[in-house]
């Protein structure tokens, strides 16, 4: 019996487009790709280490662990960034679940901060 399915593998790093892309961003190899995934994805560290002071500092506001998770700011988050992402042709469903994953582990990161406090 055959197995129908492709197996996955690494596609070449050097080889040209299979095929043309009306959004194609000009890199001549999956090799020049990747190299701007990594530069980006450098970029989106920054900004989340960024992020995350501010929202770390946030928790110096809030009363208690119960005023961490704040949902109507969250949801308003989650709104107004998949509006700026619909603006710059990032898909809903990318952009929501990216952002929920973000703003779920940034309550968590706050909630450790007050148990530490609490600790005190």
């Amino acid at each position: 019996m055959t197995n129908s399915k492709k197996k996955s593998s690494e596609p070449a790093t050097d080889r040209a487009a299979l095929w043309r892309r009306d959004e194609a961003t000009g890199a001549a190899t999956l090799a020049d790709i990747r190299a701007a995934i990594d530069r980006i994805d450098g970029e989106i560290v920054r900004l989340l280490a960024e992020r995350l002071r501010f929202t770390r500092d946030a928790a110096r506001f809030k009363a208690d662990e119960g005023e961490v998770a704040a949902p109507a700011r969250a949801e308003a988050v989650v709104k107004r960034v998949t509006a700026l992402g619909a603006e710059r042709g990032v898909p809903a469903g990318i952009t929501g679940p990216v952002y929920r994953a973000l703003i779920a582990a940034s309550i968590e990161d706050q909630r450790k901060i007050f148990r530490r406090i609490a600790r005190r």
